[in-house]
Formats: structure tokens, sequence, C-alpha cells
């Protein structure tokens, strides 16, 4: 059976591909899930040994390709929830709070596989302790926490205390760095090894490490005025991390400073002690001023005063990247207006400043500050472009113009792999054969039809070596955890790195999702999944919890590994609870021109997608459509919430973690990318708003919020809380003292998802005249093998 769903542009065809799993990893037989499975319990899910391996992490390939370091646990008793051998949702996950696991540094080498024990962890204590003065002791283990690797693999560079140290590998000795009462932060390698950046003060300063002599490049820096620092916003929505940016000859760094006086305070309170205490936070909500952004350069010599680049001044805009030219020669920033619409890169001399057009780009949509371009050695550069309707590579020349575009068609390049010029290929990540994975595909820089490189059937995540010789590959399905191994470019397997699976995995009762099609608005088919119990009985029906996330260019259909959160489902199904998502217009399989329907009112076209779900469930013979369920978290919190407020005639139930329940309470960069400004849009913030919907609460509502969340600020929860109070209606509410984002480690998310099921339970179990039987029944009924989606031949 081919199955494919098309969307209204003219000759756009959206493939929903292939769910060939291969038989040594797909389903257990029937017979096999109905006898002798053990039970998911959340006992199970957040007790002491958690369900997957640990896999290798901090993956660093050499520069030139020659071998690949990683971490790897020794002590498979300490290891790391469950949860993180996920793919996380969109920060929906919980903060962790377990025990950092013992580590080794390993080394394998690209030509033979062979791999090498660097440094384990009591060694990288033994040796920074060491290093520190004989009166002074650290207030915890070293260990591997908060390091980074040479670009030669020999060195690496820690963070202690507040102070730096150099750890040499090969040597296995330890030297530290700095030795203050103030905190260095921040720290740099320059790409020869031989100096260090760093920040001291929202200062900025540079070690010279053949010499020992410390440099202070930069004066005058306050908590509202910093150096080589990037603020909470830059860093959360534009993934700027940091603001100092080494040149590749490392004789000059580029330096972003940030006047944060403009932006409000936010008040972070911490109620838990006897006299509370607040951290204040710079925090630029939708339509508020946001910081002042400059660029500036210096030579690490420190003999020169930094010089300012002349950016054009023509308003309001972000700086969304910044570097230099593979020479070294010019500075390279990408500077994205207010609205998100138009993105120009410039070029820019180092010595006076000046700014020179290089390259411009438009989208009827908005544009994303990313990392996927490549400079060419021999000059160019491919860039990835939606202007379009969907991501696609492109090849320009030196001069920024278009020379052809690489690729095409109705799917989305998720990212640039790696580039190998000397066979002129590139290797990108893609939605090309199916929406439900991402696979690796080479194109050739003179054009032609991309080609696959890994195997259908599993969703993969790519790590490339520079020059694209190598590559690793993490790679599961939704019933199969990560395994990682190593591949030559030609997809040749060179060395295995990991299995995260655990025996006790195929003991519990779990039964893989069914992936269809949903018919949607305008034709267009949403892609969606229906996790059932491992005695699913077609007789009987069943409610249905809807799994939202629902944010634009997001995905939650996906072949993946979903972790504690998809083994949680799967209990909630054996219980009685079916499992159902579905992904909207807007989602990243669909493109650009598809998710620009949700502009300007954030909820709306997203809920009409989930009632199209619902008439599809409703046609179901097995399903209860008086008993229709949705939860989220984040962004799929806020769509929770607004499904529960705004189709009562759909959804009887909703559970909200952490929401925005107000768009003039998020950051200005990702909600007026797809809301515009408040002052601008008031009726969109109005419509939006969970807020002003309150009164409309018909259903049972349980929302949950972390006091401490710097993301999604707690007020968004109390705003709600007193809307619904005042309208009179009833509710459930628990709020996480100290909880931030993701809501605490596994005592605290255990506590949290005991009581979401209790709450689901009550609400779509209790006193129902036909219950499905769960796994306590003594029912026939089996699971029957679920159907699969034939690869779509192109």
């Amino acid at each position: 059976m081919t199955l494919t769903f098309s969307s209204r542009r003219e000759g756009s065809l959206v493939r929903l591909g292939v769910l060939a799993l291969l038989l040594s990893l797909v389903t257990l037989s029937c017979e096999a899930l109905a006898a002798g499975k053990q039970e998911i319990t959340l006992d199970l899910l957040y007790g002491k040994e958690s369900l997957t391996r640990p896999m290798p992490s901090a993956l660093t390939w050499i520069p030139d390709g020659s071998g690949l370091l990683f971490l790897e646990t020794i002590e498979e008793e300490k290891t790391e929830p469950a949860n993180d051998a996920a793919v996380k949702d969109e920060d929906e996950e919980g903060d962790d709070e377990e025990e950092t696991p013992k580590r080794r540094l390993v080394r394998i080498d690209a030509s033979t596989g062979d791999r090498r024990v660097l440094l384990d962890d009591q060694e990288m204590e033994d040796l920074v302790k060491d290093a520190r003065h004989a009166q002074e002791r650290a207030s915890g283990r070293a260990g591997f926490t908060g390091f980074q690797v040479s670009n030669d693999g020999t060195s690496l560079l820690l963070s202690r205390d507040g102070d730096l140290y150099l750890v040499d590998v090969t040597a296995r000795s330890a030297r530290r760095l700095t030795a203050t009462k103030s905190k260095e932060r921040h720290g740099l390698f320059s790409p020869d090894g031989r100096k260090i950046s760093f920040s001291r003060d929202h200062d900025v300063f540079v070690i010279d490490l053949d010499r020992g002599l410390e440099v202070q490049l930069t004066q005058g820096g306050t908590e509202d005025l910093t150096w080589g620092e990037s603020d909470w916003v830059y860093d959360e929505e534009l993934d700027l991390h940091g603001g100092t940016f080494w040149s590749p000859d490392a004789t000059r760094l580029a330096l972003l400073r940030f006047d944060e006086s403009p932006v409000p305070r936010i008040p972070l309170v911490d109620n838990a002690p006897t006299h509370p205490e607040v951290t204040w936070q710079r925090y630029p909500k939708a339509g508020d001023p946001n910081p002042i952004v400059s660029v500036w350069v210096v030579e690490v010599t420190g003999e020169k005063d930094p010089v300012r680049l002349q950016l054009p001044e023509d308003g309001e805009h972000y700086v969304a990247r910044v570097g230099f030219l593979p020479d070294g020669s010019k500075a390279l920033v990408h500077v994205l207006d207010r609205a998100q619409t138009t993105l120009r890169i410039f070029r820019c001399d180092p010595a006076s400043g000046e700014a020179a057009l290089l390259f411009e780009e438009k989208s009827p949509y908005w544009i994303d500050g990313h990392d996927d371009y490549r400079f060419l050695e021999k000059g160019g550069l491919v860039w990835t472009s939606g202007k379009s309707g969907f991501r696609h590579l492109s090849l320009h020349g030196a001069d920024g113009k278009l020379v052809r575009a690489l690729t095409s068609g109705p799917w989305m390049v998720d990212g640039i792999a790696g580039i190998d010029e000397s066979k002129g290929t590139v290797y990108f990540t893609a939605t090309k054969d199916t929406v439900l994975e991402r696979h690796l595909y080479a194109v050739d820089l003179r054009g032609g039809d991309p080609r696959r490189i890994t195997a259908l059937g599993e969703d993969h995540s790519i790590n490339m070596a520079r020059g694209g010789t190598c590559y690793v590959d993490s790679h599961s399905s939704a019933i199969r955890p990560p395994v990682m191994d190593v591949y030559r470019a030609t997809g040749e397997k060179l060395v295995s790195l990991g299995d995260s699976s655990k025996p006790l995995l195929d003991e519990l009762a779990v039964r893989e999702p069914e992936f269809l099609v949903v018919p949607g608005e305008g034709g267009k088919e949403l892609p969606a999944y229906v996790v059932k119990p491992v005695d699913f009985d077609p007789q009987r029906r069943y409610p249905v919890l809807f799994y939202v996330y629902g944010g634009p260019l997001s995905q939650t259909v996906r072949n993946r590994w979903s972790g504690t959160r998809g083994l949680w489902h799967q209990m909630l199904a054996n219980r009685g609870i079916v499992v159902f998502s579905i992904d909207n217009r807007a989602s990243f399989g669909m493109g650009l021109e598809s998710a620009s329907v949700i502009r300007g009112n954030l909820g709306h076209h997203e809920l009409e997608d989930l009632r199209h779900g619902a008439r599809y469930l409703a046609r179901q013979s097995w399903v209860d459509p008086d008993r229709l369920a949705v939860w989220g978290w984040s962004y799929g919190g806020t769509m929770a919430g607004y499904s529960i407020l705004n189709g009562s005639d759909v959804f009887k139930v909703a559970v909200s973690v952490a929401p925005v329940t107000d768009w003039r309470n998020y950051d200005t960069i990702y909600t007026e990318r797809y809301m515009g400004t408040p002052q601008d849009n008031e009726e969109g913030y109005a419509s939006s708003s969970l807020v002003k919907a309150a009164s409309k609460l018909e259903g049972k509502l349980l929302l949950s919020h972390g006091t401490a969340d710097d993301n999604v600020h707690f007020q968004n929860a109390l705003q709600l809380v007193k809307a619904l109070t005042d309208a009179g209606k009833n509710f459930d509410f628990m709020a996480y003292p100290g909880g931030r984002h993701g809501i605490g480690g596994k005592k605290i998310q255990k506590q949290m998802f005991t009581a979401i099921t209790a709450f689901l339970e009550e609400h779509l179990l209790t006193g129902n005249q036909d219950p499905s039987p769960g796994l306590h029944s003594s029912a026939s009924g089996v699971a029957t093998p679920s159907q699969r989606l034939s690869t779509v031949e192109r």
C-alpha cells in the first residue's frame, strides 16, 4: 500500500514514506505481547535503575577527521535517567537532578576503528587536585563536567570553582590557568590551541599558553554592559551561546557587546527560605525593547583598542551569527531584522570596521537564525533557505550570487552534516523519503539528484567529521532505543559506539505505534500515530488522550525513540487510555508555506487540525468520542490549555504543563517571529490568549508549573489561575517550588506523572460503563500487528 498526501501548492507532494522496519528490530509477535510481559509502572519508569544504558556523550571530531573523542560511562548503576536517552521535544523533559556518572575519555581512530582510553574521572580529579594550591579544596568532584577539547585533541579546558585549568591528556598533566576571586566564564580554545579566551567581570581576556601571559582585551564591562557574553534571549532563541568568536588564524576575536539597560527586569522568587530570595532576570517580552547589540573585532595582542564593525542602523535588528571567512581576512555578521523576514550577511574589514553587503535573503514567511551554511575553502557558499516554501540547499559564489539550487521538492532539508570539497559532495539530513524519519543524503556541488545513505526504518541523527570522511549515526525507532555507530561517508560501518537497549525493555508490555495519515484542511493529510494497549479489543470503546506539542515547524509524529515519555504513553494505553498524536499543518514536514497559516494567531489553526484528528477518531468503532483528552508541555501545554478552553465540544479533559498562557508574557524573538508585536496585532494576541478565554472552561483541567521557570515564567500560570478563579471555574493546579521549565529530576517527575495519571484515570476511566479491560483483564482479545506504511517510489 502506498500512502501519499499533498498540499494545496501546485505540484507539491509531501510523502509519508516508509516504515519498512527490519525484522530483527520490529514488532514482537501478538502472542508474545499478550503472554508474560511485564507491566509498565511509574515505579519502573522513575526507579533507581535506568531502563536504558547511557550513550557516549560530548562527541568531538578532531578537525582533520583522524579521530573521534567522546565520553563513556564506567559505572552503569549510576546512569542518567531513562529519558536522557530520548530525543527530547522542545524543552519538555525534566531537569536532571541525578548524580553525574563516572566516565572516561575515549578516542577512536577514524581509519582503523581502534579505541584508546585517554583519561578517566579519577585521573582527571587527581590532576586538577594536584594543580590547585595545597591549601585549597574543591567544592565538588572534578570529573568530566564543563570541558572543551582543543582542535588537535591533546588538551582539555576545564572550569572548576570559577577557575580555568588546562589538562594535557597525552602527558597526563594539569595546569591551573587562573586563580582569582572572580569567576572565569566562557573559556574557548583558539583554533591553533595555543591561546584561550574567557570572560571575567563581563570583560574579555586572552591567555597565551606558550608564554603564560594574560591580556585584558576590553574595558568597562558591567552587569548591564557585557563583552563576549550573550544574554538570555539570544541564547534561548538564536542559539548564540557565548559572544566570543576566534578568527581561523587565531590573531583576532570578534566580540558581541550587549547593552541590557533598555530590557525590563523580571523577578524570579525563591519562597523556600524563611526570607525569600529574589533573582533578577533581563527578559524582553513581546513588544519590549531588546538589548542593544554591537559587534567588535580586537587583536589578541591587546595592543590596539577593539574596532566596532559599522553595521547599518536602519531599524531594529538582531545579530544572528558572527564568524570569519575561512582565510580570516574578513569578519562575517548575520543581521536579522526585528520582523525576522530579512536576513543580510555583511563582510567586514577587521581593521577599519567597514561593512559591505555580501548576501541578502527575504522570506514571505520568516527566517530563523541558523548554522546551516558552509563557506568553501575554494570560495563560495552553500546556503540553506526556506523561501521556496521548503528548506533547501543552494550554491552561491564568492560574491554571494546564486550559482544553482542543489536540492528542491516538497520535502525539508533538516541540516548540513558536512562537505567533502575534494569530492565536491555536500552531506545533509532531510525528510526526502519520509517525514517520519531523518536520513543522511549526499548531493554533488555540480547538481543532480540526492542519494540516501542511511537505512530506512529508523530515525538518524548525524555528527559528521569536518571534511565529510566519517560520521557518527545515532539511530532509533519508536520501539527501539538509540544505537550509536561510526560509519565512513560511503555508509560502510567502521565501529560500534554503544547500544542503549537493556534486556528489561524486551520484557515490557509494549505495542508498536501505528502510523497513519488523517484528512485535513484543503486536502492536506496530516501525519499521526496511535498507541493501543497490547490486548487491544476492537469491540470495546476506548477514551483517547491526544499528545500535542504543536509549535511551528515542530514534530511529535516521528519513528524515533521517545524515552520515558513514550513508555508512559504505553503504560496509559495498557491501562485503557489510547494515546494519539497528530502533526498539524505548521509542523516541520509540511514546509514553511503550509506553516505560515498560523502567523498572527497562534492556536486557532492548530486546534482546527486537532479537530480533524478527533473527526477521524470518531469514525473508528473502538473510540468513545465523548471521552477525548489532550495533554502537552511548554508550547504543548499552551495548546492543551487552548484546546480545552476553545474546543470544549471536542475535549473534555486537559493537562497543561508549563504553558504560555498569554503571548504578551513570552520573549520578543520567538513570539514576534510568528505573532508580530502586541502593538501591531492586538486582536491576534487577544484571540490566542488562554487568560482571556478562561471563562470558556467546561471540562476538567490540570495545570502544572515550576515556580522558578526562567523560560515560561510562573506568572503565566498565576494569570490563568486568577482568570479561572474570577470566572468561577473549578480546576486542578500544581505548583512545583524551585522547578524550572523541565520541573525537576526523577523524584519530582515521578510525583508529577503520578498526579497526571491519576487525574486522567479519574476523568477518563472512572464511571465508564464499558471500560477497556487493560492488562489485568481476562479478555481474550489479542493485539494485531500494526499496519505499516509502504515505500513511496519517487
